[in-house]
């Protein structure tokens, strides 16, 4: 009889197999959809082979997090996500730190519109 956790180890497998053929099953068209195939995969990787999977797909998920999140998608900030783990700071404090030296970000003050009666 198996053990709960050979069980877990189980259905984990199933789950990521099952991941991978959805994210193969994926036909890019768009930088978004390029985008979200190639992180999908890579946190496939990563949940099989821990922080090593992450290292070795370092330069694909480093030029994934350096788009800008509007026109790269949310997988954009996924591999941020993903690089955290290994670089030890907030990989997106980092490029907000970045985009405002840069003078991509503005700070502006907002004031409320006033209504005229």
């Amino acid at each position: 009889m198996a053990s709960i956790n050979e069980k877990i180890d189980s259905i984990k497998e199933v789950n990521i197999d099952a991941a991978r053929i959805i994210n193969n099953g994926i036909i890019p068209i768009e930088i978004l959809e390029t985008n979200s195939r190639s992180v999908n995969e890579f946190e496939i990787q990563y949940r099989e082979q821990g922080v090593q999977a992450i290292i070795n797909s370092y330069n694909d998920l480093f030029s994934i997090a350096n788009q800008c999140p509007f026109s790269g998608g949310e997988a954009v900030i996924k591999a941020r996500i993903l690089l955290s783990l290994v670089q030890g700071y907030n990989f997106c404090m980092m490029m907000l730190q970045a985009a405002c030296n840069k003078g991509y970000i503005e700070v502006q003050l907002i004031l409320p519109r006033t209504q005229v009666m």
